[in-house]
């Protein structure tokens, strides 16, 4: 048996009359069409919407309950000729942000500059150091993107130095709201959708400044990259945003882009490019460096600073990726080393020299691998304060969990899935208590949830039907890749896979078919697997180009056992046996126990599922069944020829030996012949018994035990691995 680390979520595999109607108006096939009915798209209207993203689908800006003020503000202060500063962040969405806003004022000829605030030196968010900054530099507007709704220290300095201040945000709200002259906020007022990422608000802001009818594409494609590197959920407006915007970047719209693109080795551009080139990549300078040159990468077109930029930033991708390795395997180093993190509900590490940049994503990772949520501290610049990231589930809040220990942090914010935090170090027992309690309290489920979309079969998945899956696109957050479940799958082949051997590859087997399976991060499994087992496996499905061959390809996200598993190490010598990998509820079978029966007793007392066959055949007293008879034959004829003998004389063991008796053997034989009187022995003579009757070997306990014994070995030592298997399966039958 092997668990899960997530509850799987099976969906109802029957295909109804809507599904089948779906499959036939949009010659699809019906697990594809059952996926798209899964998600609530349902009319004709409602699907089109989702196949085909327009522009029509996009709000009007308007709509926002302030937007006509904010408008009339910035215009006015265009029109005077006032410093306008616009405030950023300094990860992807920050970053776009604030190239969204400046290219909408420039292009009104404001006079506009950006500050991005560092990570390192000013932390999240516009602070009273960056507003003091401005008021020396005579700036009469701050308008902040991306960041702004907590920042109520800041925004109440700048107004008491008569600036005017726009926060347009989209991150939690808290308790109470900064004086600002005006806020720009999907959570507030009346818009019609919600979920706009930072660059998604900037991006409405531009539009009304610009009085357009539509977002300009290069403004789309900004938005696009910060909506799927925030993870926002790509739903409705959002789908739409991204959708055009992808074809706006493929088209080149941002040389910049293109530039990252071509460095980083990608040439077209979906959800995957946005999520695992472009996004990664701006998130890279502000854990590393200083984000504020990112801007300007994206307002450029010299070709030449573009590519030396790029190469720049894939420098310190590649170092990124580097620390975030580091930092891992250190967590992951503190974890497995107690058993204290097996029963507490958040995962909260602390080391004092991980660097604070990388902390998120390395939480993001834990999270996925332990099914829980984590968060990592290091320390900070200031004596006794520590600070860190975490992540969570969607079940999970981080905000909310954060809030119910506030007393005890210097500064947090974020939302259900993300936050940072710093306090006081001698606080981190007590943080920890709190957090746990409320996770107690709130009734949070212990163990992640994994909504599996399709239950398939091998031949399901082929690359003509797979190919049908980018009509879903974008994938992300909300609009998740389609989850596959495959059950009670034969395992043809497993293997470790990549440069640390930590990935795991497996080759599963149909009827006639096959499919690879790659699990990055699961290369521990191997020995977790029997090779006999039935397996389930569940992952997203996708087609693997090599070589001038498609191959249709599961990326691994979880596996399961149910049933009892068997792992055969009997040719292997103790020493090569690695028991620390074995599963807590294993029974090893090492030796050999006297009978059947006692091999059974001692299975059906374990509460074991996973059983480890060690045994080592070095007993050669064992001879084959169907030479039984004629062995004990043999044996008769040379002791009633030979009529005495010494144990110790070689001249007649090797008589023995030549009919293939040797003296492990013999020593079997002579005790059965002892005990039916065929033989008399004292010490170590052995007489041959003149007045013996004819008695059946059955009579001798010797014999019968020598049998039962035999039944054993031939069981634990020469069955197949499946026949191992089948007995132990029968046993556990019936103990149930």
């Amino acid at each position: 048996m092997l668990e899960s680390r997530m509850k799987w979520q099976m969906p109802d595999e029957e295909i109804n009359e809507e599904v089948r109607k779906i499959a036939k108006k949009w010659k699809l096939p019906e697990w594809v069409a059952n996926l798209i009915s899964g998600r609530g798209y349902h009319s004709e209207a409602e699907i089109q919407q989702f196949l085909h993203p327009s522009i029509d689908q996009l709000h009007d800006p308007t709509l926002f309950d302030v937007m006509s003020d904010v408008k009339q503000s910035i215009a006015l202060a265009i029109e005077a000729g006032a410093h306008i500063r616009i405030v950023g962040d300094y990860d992807a969405d920050g970053i776009c942000s604030t190239t969204i806003l400046y290219m909408a004022i420039d292009e009104l000829g404001g006079f506009v500059d950006y500050v991005i605030p560092n990570r390192f030196v000013d932390g999240y968010g516009m602070n009273t150091a960056i507003v003091e900054a401005a008021h020396n530099e005579q700036v009469d507007m701050l308008i902040t993107v991306d960041n702004g709704i907590g920042a109520l220290d800041a925004v109440a300095l700048a107004k008491s130095y008569g600036m005017q201040v726009i926060v347009t945000d989209h991150h939690t709200i808290g308790e109470q709201l900064p004086a600002a002259d005006f806020i720009l906020h999907p959570e507030l007022g009346n818009y019609p959708f919600k979920p706009l990422c930072g660059a998604g608000v900037a991006l409405k802001l531009a539009q009304s400044l610009l009085e357009l009818p539509e977002p300009c594409t290069s403004m789309l494609a900004l938005a696009a990259i910060a909506t799927v590197a925030d993870i926002m959920p790509l739903v409705d407006e959002n789908r739409a945003i991204v959708t055009l915007g992808m074809a706006a970047l493929q088209a080149g719209t941002i040389p910049a882009v293109k530039m990252l693109m071509k460095i980083a080795g990608a040439s077209s551009v979906d959800s995957q490019t946005l999520g695992f080139i472009i996004g990664p990549r701006l998130n890279a300078l502000g854990r590393i460096e200083d984000a504020a040159p990112a801007v300007d990468f994206m307002l450029s077109q010299d070709n030449d600073e573009l590519q030396q930029f790029a190469e720049h930033m894939e420098a310190i991708n590649t170092e990124r990726k580097s620390i975030q390795t580091k930092i891992h395997n250190q967590a992951l180093a503190q974890i497995t080393a107690d058993t204290y993190f097996d029963e507490q509900s958040f995962i909260v590490l602390y080391q004092s020299d991980w660097h604070e940049g990388i902390l998120g994503i390395v939480a993001s990772k834990l999270m996925h691998e332990f099914g829980k949520p984590v968060v990592l501290l290091c320390d900070s610049e200031e004596p006794g304060i520590i600070k860190g990231s975490a992540r969570s589930f969607d079940t999970i809040s981080i905000y909310d969990s954060f809030s119910a220990a506030s007393d005890l942090l210097e500064k947090f914010g974020g939302h259900t899935n993300a936050g940072g935090l710093s306090l006081k170090k001698e606080n981190l027992p007590l943080f920890i208590e709190r957090l746990n309690l409320f996770f107690i309290e709130q009734d949070y489920p212990r163990q992640q949830e994994l909504r599996i979309d399709v239950v398939g079969n091998i031949s399901d998945f082929t690359p003509d039907t797979i190919s049908m899956l980018s009509l879903l696109e974008p994938f992300g957050n909300g609009n998740e890749q389609p989850i596959v479940a495959l059950l009670n799958q034969k395992v043809k082949s497993m293997s470790q896979i990549g440069q640390q051997k930590d990935h795991l590859k497996i080759m599963l087997t149909g009827n006639k078919e096959q499919l690879d399976v790659v699990g990055f991060g699961f290369g521990h499994y191997l020995s977790k697997i029997s090779p006999n087992s039935l397996i389930d496996v569940v992952g997203t499905i996708g087609i693997n180009e090599w070589n001038q061959s498609r191959r249709a390809q599961l990326m691994l996200k979880d596996i399961r056992i149910e049933d009892i598993q068997v792992f055969d190490f009997r040719s292997k010598k103790n020493n090569g046996v690695n028991r620390k990998d074995w599963s807590k509820d294993a029974l090893e079978i090492a030796d050999y126990p006297e009978s059947i029966d006692e091999l059974r007793a001692r299975i059906d007392a374990s509460q074991a599922s996973n059983f480890y066959i060690t045994v080592t055949d070095q007993d050669d007293s064992f001879f084959d069944a169907q030479f039984e008879h004629k062995i004990f034959k043999q044996s008769y004829a040379i002791i009633y020829h030979i009529k005495s003998f010494s144990l110790d004389d070689r001249e007649v063991l090797k008589i023995f030996e030549q009919h293939r008796i040797n003296s492990s053997m013999l020593t079997v034989i002579l005790q059965v012949f002892f005990e039916l009187e065929f033989v008399i022995i004292k010490d170590r003579d052995v007489f041959y018994n003149e007045n013996n009757q004819k008695r059946q070997l059955s009579e001798s306990p010797a014999y019968n035990m020598f049998i039962e014994q035999r039944k054993v070995k031939e069981l634990l030592s020469y069955s197949p691995a499946g026949d191992l298997y089948q007995f132990i399966k029968t046993i556990k039958k019936e103990v149930k």
